[in-house]
């Protein structure tokens, strides 16, 4: 069941949508507020991810079942011939254009009760209201645009890599012989939901209190940052907690000492600008801390767990025999590994070829 933003968006689209068109009618009468548009608009509104729903099955769907039903039209047969012929002949086109849009049926008898109708009077009569839906429907899923996770190329992300993939749930469906109404991205979406209840159930029994580090260090909030910074680098980590009487107020991170160095600045002390100015005109070959701790492709995941845990490193360049660098993994990408594993079946294991095997 929708959520109530997500049942308040589709309110507001079929009434929107409705609403528009009859006002179109009846300052237009050649423009009609059709039936299937109803269920046009209530199809697109309530299963909006379906392929039912897509633009192209609209226009598509709807189009081609009034056309096909007007051809059928104009062939003067009785009710009962037309109507099947109609309706059964529509649904097999839009199976071969791949537009099945189920109003399409309700369209088709629409034009068959038509026994004046002609050909602009049909498309000014069907199209508006359709691009009226259209438009509002594509409105609609921008409405709440989702910022989307992730480093923003074009791999996929850390806990979808052992996944099925898009391309392989779209050839699954293709196998199937009957229409399933799913997109595969919902497939994909419903695998990692599957997959965080499977992770939920197997450590159902553990808590963060099992795992977390009890020896923590931690800056008082009246430390300066001469003294956060010395306590960073000594205990080589990221961030520390800011504490008062035991109570956390908040964190430091490298990140936030840097920031507060003023380098976006338009005015720098003179000395930090002389100082920046030195480091930022360094060649990195001098900047880099080296030799570099890399990884192999075939090395075993296991074999990252020490380094991207007890050595306290958040990524690692992976190279080939030639030294050449071929990719980079980081923690996130081996909790996603670590945690797709717990929710296979024993000895399961996904190589980057995407083929399974025991």
């Amino acid at each position: 069941m929708p959520g109530w933003a997500a049942q308040c968006r589709a309110f507001m689209l079929v009434a929107l949508a409705l609403c528009g068109t009859a006002w179109l009618a009846q300052h237009w009468p050649s423009i009609h507020l059709l039936p299937a548009l109803g269920a046009s608009s209530v199809l697109l509104a309530a299963l909006p991810g379906s392929p039912l729903s897509r633009p192209w099955a609209l226009l598509a769907g709807s189009s081609i079942s009034a056309l096909f039903a007007f051809a059928v039209l104009q062939a003067g047969l009785p009710l009962y011939w037309s109507a099947p012929l109609a309706t059964a002949g529509a649904l097999l086109l839009m199976f071969a254009l791949r537009c099945l849009h189920p109003p399409g049926g309700a369209m088709a008898i629409w034009v068959l009760l038509q026994p004046s109708l002609t050909m602009p009077t049909l498309l000014v009569a069907m199209l508006p209201g359709l691009l009226l839906l259209l438009t509002l429907s594509s409105l609609q899923r921008r409405v709440s645009p989702v910022e989307p996770a992730g480093h923003r190329t074009a791999d996929p992300l850390p806990s979808q890599r052992l996944q099925a993939s898009l391309t392989e749930w779209q050839q699954a469906l293709a196998q199937q012989d009957q229409l399933l109404d799913v997109a595969p991205q919902q497939l994909v979406q419903l695998a990692a939901s599957l997959q965080q209840q499977q992770l939920q159930h197997t450590l159902a029994q553990r808590t963060v209190a099992d795992i977390m580090s009890r020896d923590v260090i931690s800056l008082d909030s009246a430390q300066d940052g001469a003294m956060a910074w010395r306590m960073l680098q000594q205990h080589r980590v990221k961030l520390l907690p800011v504490v008062s009487n035991g109570q956390v107020l908040g964190v430091v991170s490298l990140v936030d000492l840097l920031k507060r160095l003023g380098l976006h600045a338009a005015s720098w002390p003179s000395a930090l600008a002389e100082q920046a100015q030195t480091v930022l005109s360094e060649p990195v070959a001098r900047l880099m801390s080296h030799p570099a701790r890399t990884v192999r492709a075939s090395q075993s995941l296991a074999d990252l767990v020490p380094l991207l845990s007890d050595w306290g490193l958040h990524q690692l360049p992976v190279v080939d025999d030639a030294q050449q660098l071929t990719g980079m993994v980081t923690q996130s990408d081996l909790i996603a590994a670590l945690a797709y594993a717990l929710t296979q079946p024993e000895g399961l294991v996904r190589p980057a070829n995407g083929e399974p095997h025991a």
